[in-house]
C-alpha cells in the first residue's frame, strides 16, 4: 500500500515538473521574434582528434544570405565565455558580440533600465543582462550603469599555447529581464570589440536571419537548405519549441504509464 501511495505521488510530482518545464519553455520562446531563423555551422568533418566545420560563416556567406528572397535583415554574431571582474568580485559570463541596436530583431519587446544608452559602434561600451547585473539572491547589484568592467578571455594562441585577452568596457546599458535566459545572462559588445576580444578573425558563430514576416520563415528556411544543404545548421524558435514540447510530453507518458507496470502484490493501478 505504501508503494502504491508513493508511486502515485511520484507521478503527480513528475507531471507537475513537466508542466512547469513546458510553461518555462513557452515563456522563453514567446519572447523571441516569430520571423527569425538561427543559422550556424552544420555538419563537421573530422581530422584526427579535431573537428572542422564544413563551412566557415564569413562576410561572403553573410552577403549571399542577405540577398535571398524574403530576407529582411541578417545579424552576425560572435560568442564566447569570459571572466567578468566587477567591484573586486568575479563571475563567468557569456559574451555576445553583435550590433546592439539589432537586439530588438531577436527580442522585439526588449527594454532597458532608465539611463541606458545603446551605442552601436562604440568598442568601449557594453550592455549587461539582468541576471548578471542583479544576480539571484544578491543583496546589491553586481554591475551598475557607467561602471568600468573588465573581461578576460582565455584562448589558444597561434603558437598553440594558452593566451588571454583582457579588455575594459564602460557599462552603457543594463537590460531589463527579457524572458530569454541567453540574453539575460549575456554581456553584449559591438562586433568590432568582439572580434578583438574573442579573436574570431571575422568568422561568425551565428547569423540571425529575419524574414520579412513570420509567413515567409519556412520559405527562407527552405532556400537556405537549397543553397547550403547540411553545411549550415538552420533552425527557428518554433522548431525548437516543438522538439522540447515533444520531449516533455514523452517524459509525462513515460512516468505516468510506468506506474501501470508495477508488479507489487496487491497493486492495481488504473490507466
Amino acid at each position: 500500500m505504501l508503494m502504491v501511495v508513493l508511486g502515485s505521488s511520484l507521478v503527480v510530482v513528475l507531471n507537475g515538473l513537466s508542466a512547469g518545464q513546458s510553461a518555462f519553455l513557452e515563456s522563453q520562446f514567446s519572447a523571441l521574434a516569430a520571423n527569425v531563423i538561427y543559422v550556424g555551422s552544420g555538419q563537421h568533418s573530422y581530422h584526427g582528434s579535431s573537428s572542422q566545420a564544413s563551412i566557415i560563416i564569413n562576410n561572403a556567406v553573410l552577403s549571399k544570405i542577405s540577398t535571398l528572397p524574403y530576407v529582411e535583415t541578417v545579424v552576425p554574431e560572435y560568442s564566447g565565455s569570459a571572466q567578468l571582474d566587477s567591484q573586486g568580485e568575479t563571475q563567468h559570463v557569456s559574451v555576445t558580440a553583435m550590433d546592439p541596436t539589432k537586439l530588438t530583431v531577436i527580442l522585439p519587446n526588449l527594454q532597458y533600465v532608465d539611463g541606458s544608452t545603446v551605442k552601436p559602434n562604440d568598442r568601449a561600451s557594453a550592455l549587461v543582462g539582468d541576471t548578471i547585473a542583479n544576480p539571484p539572491g544578491a543583496t546589491s547589484p553586481f554591475v551598475v550603469l557607467g561602471q568600468t568592467i573588465k573581461l578576460t578571455y582565455s584562448y589558444t594562441g597561434a603558437n598553440g599555447k594558452p593566451a588571454t585577452e583582457v579588455m575594459n568596457y564602460i557599462v552603457s546599458g543594463i537590460m531589463q529581464p527579457s524572458g530569454n535566459s541567453r540574453i539575460d545572462s549575456s554581456i553584449i559588445i559591438s562586433l568590432d570589440a568582439g572580434n578583438q576580444l574573442l579573436h574570431k578573425s571575422t568568422k561568425y558563430d551565428q547569423l540571425v536571419v529575419a524574414a520579412v514576416s513570420p509567413d515567409y520563415v519556412t520559405t527562407v528556411q527552405q532556400e537556405l537548405t537549397t543553397q547550403y544543404g547540411q553545411t549550415l545548421g538552420v533552425t527557428t524558435p518554433s522548431a525548437i519549441m516543438a522538439v522540447t514540447q515533444k520531449a516533455s510530453s514523452g517524459n509525462r507518458r513515460l512516468y505516468t504509464n510506468g506506474g501501470n507496470n508495477c508488479t507489487c502484490s496487491g497493486c492495481e493501478l488504473e490507466s
